[in-house]
């Protein structure tokens, strides 16, 4: 198997087609495969992905969870279960819009192994939170990205494509923090360089229900303790 496409999700009955649509309409020379780690939602999110599942049992697999563990536990049994030599992220409540993406990610990181990870440009989407900042901040304008710029480069989580070998198994410590891809950034900063695709091939949507604003909720000081967790885990790229 080339590549997983990791998807977690928690109460995303909304949204969770539109991410499933996205990654089926992946064209790709290799073989690839969904995994979808759903967090024993209140709501229908389950059944949607049970009945895609269905529909879709050579592509895709449905992890579900007996009760709420929360997103890092949720995240890391997710990955446990993919196969894939390569992971690509998703998260329930955005989407891809392009097609050709996983493909082209995995051929630059193909042909670039001093390239830790790939990201692409993103479209933003907001729903009850306005933070316009993203709007240029997930439009980097450069391919190639020095480990040492990993702390001013911020792409979409929901773009990400990495070698799962780079980072997995993942730490004990991992399970500790309230939020994966900064973490995984920073590990796979410590491997080589950063890749980013000059097209929007994913939409974000920022809202007021994702694990991020969780964070902002619990107030800035709990943001920063987060933070300083990651970097004490994972200290300086190399």
């Amino acid at each position: 198997m080339k590549a997983s496409i990791l998807i977690t999700a928690y109460n995303h009955e909304q949204w969770i087609a539109d991410a499933l649509d996205g990654a089926l309409k992946q064209v790709a020379g290799f073989d690839f495969e969904i995994i979808i780690g759903e967090d024993c939602s209140t709501d229908g999110t389950l059944a949607i992905c049970q009945q895609y599942q269905q529909q879709h049992p050579d592509k895709i697999r449905v992890i579900s969870q007996p009760k709420n563990v929360g997103l890092m536990a949720n995240f890391v049994s997710t990955m446990d279960a993919c196969q894939g030599e390569y992971i690509a992220m998703l998260s329930g409540d955005d989407f891809w819009t392009d097609a050709q993406k996983l493909a082209a990610q995995v051929s630059f990181l193909e042909a670039n192994p001093d390239h830790a990870g790939s990201s692409t440009q993103a479209n933003v989407e907001f729903h009850g939170r306005t933070d316009k900042r993203l709007l240029c901040k997930y439009v980097p304008t450069k391919e190639s990205y020095q480990p040492s710029e990993m702390s001013t480069f911020m792409p979409a989580a929901s773009s990400l494509v990495f070698k799962k070998d780079l980072i997995y198994p993942l730490p004990q410590w991992f399970l500790t923090i309230e939020y994966e891809d900064t973490a995984i950034r920073g590990m796979l900063a410590k491997r080589g360089k950063f890749h980013c695709l000059q097209r929007k091939s994913v939409t974000y949507r920022c809202n007021n229900w994702g694990a991020w604003q969780q964070l902002r909720k619990k107030g800035s000081t709990y943001m920063a303790d987060a933070a300083e967790t990651i970097k004490h885990h994972i200290l300086q790229p190399a």
